[in-house]
């Protein structure tokens, strides 16, 4: 393991990988040139999973994606320190983030190689 991985493992790693929700949060913060918060987030998945532009989302969906990344996603990655919560609502890169970008990469190169053969 790299160093950036340090504190998270290989298994921690793909489980939170498994859910494309905490996928796309991870990505959306390391991107992100100052924190966000979760009404930004769940925004930007809504707006993602429909294939909608995000002025476009409405209030009910957002909601129930934001209860589901407050109550499931958002405790995992600030628990396993891909992200971290910063006063209120606020969320920024923690220190296993790249680490986490990293096995993501991975996992999709490896996939790409499995699939050509």
């Amino acid at each position: 393991m790299t160093d950036s991985r340090a504190d998270l493992s290989v298994t921690t790693a793909f489980s939170l990988l498994s859910e494309e929700r905490r996928w796309a949060v991870a990505a959306a913060v390391g991107e992100a040139d100052h924190p966000l918060s979760t009404g930004a987030l769940s925004t930007m998945l809504a707006a993602r999973e429909q294939r909608i532009p995000p002025e476009r989302v409405d209030g009910g969906t957002r909601e129930s994606i934001q209860r589901d990344l407050e109550s499931v996603h958002l405790p995992q990655l600030d628990s396993s320190g891909v992200i971290v919560r910063e006063g209120g609502d606020q969320y920024a890169p923690g220190r296993n983030l790249e680490g986490l970008l990293e096995a993501a990469e991975a996992a999709c190169g490896y996939l790409g190689d499995v699939r050509s053969n």
